[in-house]
């Protein structure tokens, strides 16, 4: 069989690991990892109890969840900003 390359490839991954990196807290190494592990969880809970199909909007919904109760993360620290 022949393989194809394209840009595509390596987009899912990625956009995963940005979504760990804002659940966890942007600039917080440790939250990135927690959040990481939620997402892992998730999606292997997710693909047992509800379906393989369900199992990445369930990720984005956990994340919108999370994003409006706790804005900077899971782990990561509100800022203050001077103007």
């Amino acid at each position: 069989t022949i393989n194809t390359v394209g840009f595509q490839i390596g987009f899912t991954n990625g956009l995963y690991a940005f979504t760990a990196a804002v659940l966890g807290g942007i600039g917080n190494i440790p939250g990135a990892v927690v959040g990481a592990l939620v997402i892992g969880l998730v999606r292997a809970l997710g693909s047992a109890y509800v379906g393989e199909e369900w199992s990445s909007p369930l990720v984005f919904m956990i994340l919108i969840v999370i994003l409006v109760f706790k804005p900077e993360g899971l782990m990561g620290r509100r800022v203050r900003e001077k103007v």
